[in-house]
């Protein structure tokens, strides 16, 4: 599973985000994976966000910040801050990608845990 937390739906930089984990969530689901969003936006938001970018993956509203808190990014104002995991079958975190800038977490996922095995 690849859970990535953002800070505010419909933002310019997590529509960047969004986006760009939407278009690598082929190869992704080819791995016998999947993307799950998380932020601390209303249901409303996150419907409209998923709506507005065409996301091929759920987003979930964590309105209080709970989840983030348990993964340690929550940040200012209550807002998670921008940050991936990427998550085995057996629950272990095998990679976090935690930059403020919205690029580096599809390319990562893209050419580091999803990249097809070689033979």
């Amino acid at each position: 599973m690849v859970l990535f937390f953002y800070p505010k739906a419909n933002s310019l930089g997590c529509t960047r985000e969004a986006r760009a984990m939407a278009e690598v969530h082929p190869s992704v689901r080819a791995r016998g994976a999947t993307i799950v969003g998380i932020s601390t936006d209303p249901v409303e938001a996150q419907e409209r966000f998923v709506a507005r970018c065409d996301l091929p993956f759920p987003l979930l509203s964590d309105v209080g910040g709970e989840v983030a808190r348990r993964y340690g990014v929550l940040g200012w104002f209550g807002l998670s801050r921008r940050v991936t995991f990427v998550i085995d079958p057996a629950g272990l975190v095998r990679e976090v990608i935690a930059t403020p800038l919205p690029g580096p977490h599809a390319r990562r996922i893209q050419a580091a845990a999803f990249s097809p095995r070689s033979p």
